[in-house]
């Protein structure tokens, strides 16, 4: 499952940087929104679940658990 999580990161960590060179080449203000807006909200809910799975992945308890499912509540409404 850590492998899943590092993944999700990773893939999240792309669509942030893919965001960032959309900002710098496109040509207009509002094409550039529109990479900054798919690309980061893709990147926050991957980096958020990926997290969410590492935590878990570190710790089988009932706490890390809830912990989880409070990160996954985050991806949720972000």
């Amino acid at each position: 499952m850590s492998i899943v999580a590092m993944i999700l990161i990773s893939l999240g960590l792309f669509f942030f940087f893919v965001g960032t060179v959309g900002i710098l080449r496109l040509p207009d203000f509002y094409t550039r929104l529109h990479a900054a807006g798919k690309c980061d909200s893709m990147a926050a809910v991957l980096v958020v679940v990926g997290v969410a799975l590492h935590y878990f992945a570190q710790d089988f308890s009932f706490g890390a658990l809830l912990v989880s499912l409070k990160i996954l509540l985050i991806a949720v409404f972000v």
